[in-house]
C-alpha cells in the first residue's frame, strides 16, 4: 500500500517499545473505555507468532494468557500453529515523539482460521471480530482479508498527523500519529466508520484530520 513500509516500520517499532519496559497502553492487555464487545476493526497484520511463542508464552508482554483464551474460546491446541496468531495494527501515536516516537498503540491479537491462513500474509489488510471475554481480556478472530495492504485497488495508506504548533520547536519534539485509512474500499457501505481514538493528540495545531480507527460496530451478523 501507499507509505506501506513506512506503516509497517513504525508498527515494528512500536511492537519494540511494547515489549520493553516503556509504559504502554496495549489494547489485548486493557479493554478501551466503552469498547463494545463484538465490534469488527480494520487494520493491517504486522506480526505472525510461532506456536512455541503462544504455547510456552515466550513473548508474556502479548502471549500472556493468550493459550488459555484460546481453548477456552474452544479452539484446539492442536489448531494452534506458526501463524494463526497474528498481531494487527491500527494506529500508532505519541504526544512527544523524539522521547517516543509510539507511546501509544491499536494492537490486536487475533487468529486466524484454517480456513483464512493462508491468505493472510505480512501486510495483509483484514477485517477482526474483537470480543470481550469473561476474564475481560479482548480476543480477535479474523473474518475477511481483504488483499495486501499494497494493492492499489485497496486505497490503503498511512495517515499522518499534520502537527503546526509550538511543540514542533520543543527539544522533546512535536506530538505525532500515524493510522489506516483505505480509501478503495467502500467503507460507508460495508458499515465502516471513522472512530476517534481516546488521548490521540488533536486540537487547533493539527492541520487535516486527527487520528481515528476503522470500526464496525457490533451486530448480529
Amino acid at each position: 500500500m501507499a507509505n506501506s513500509n513506512w506503516f509497517t516500520t513504525l508498527s515494528a517499532l512500536c511492537f519494540c517499545l511494547l515489549t520493553s519496559a516503556c509504559g504502554t497502553n496495549s489494547i489485548r492487555e486493557d479493554v478501551p473505555s466503552g469498547f463494545q464487545s463484538g465490534t469488527h476493526i480494520l487494520g493491517e497484520v504486522v506480526k505472525h507468532y510461532t506456536r512455541d511463542e503462544v504455547i510456552q508464552d515466550k513473548l508474556p508482554r502479548f502471549t500472556s494468557a493468550l493459550k488459555n483464551d484460546l481453548l477456552a474460546a474452544g479452539i484446539a491446541e492442536s489448531d494452534i500453529v506458526d501463524g494463526s496468531e497474528v498481531g494487527v495494527s491500527t494506529y500508532c501515536y505519541a504526544h512527544n515523539s523524539s522521547v517516543s516516537p509510539c507511546t501509544h498503540m491499536g494492537y490486536y491479537m487475533a487468529h486466524a482460521s484454517p480456513e483464512l491462513r493462508d491468505q493472510v500474509k505480512q501486510g495483509s489488510i483484514v477485517e477482526v471480530n474483537v470480543r470481550i471475554n469473561k476474564e475481560n481480556r479482548l480476543m480477535g478472530s479474523i473474518v475477511r482479508v481483504y488483499g495486501h495492504g499494497n494493492d492499489p485497488a485497496l486505497g490503503c495508506s498511512a495517515q499522518k498527523l499534520n502537527y503546526k504548533g509550538l511543540a514542533t520547536f520543543s527539544p522533546l519534539g512535536p506530538p505525532n500519529a500515524v493510522w489506516l485509512d483505505c480509501i478503495g474500499i467502500p467503507l460507508l457501505q460495508e458499515g465502516w466508520v471513522k472512530k476517534s481514538v481516546p488521548g490521540a493528540p488533536c486540537g487547533p495545531f493539527v492541520s487535516g484530520p486527527c487520528a481515528f480507527e476503522l470500526q464496525k460496530p457490533p451486530s448480529d451478523r
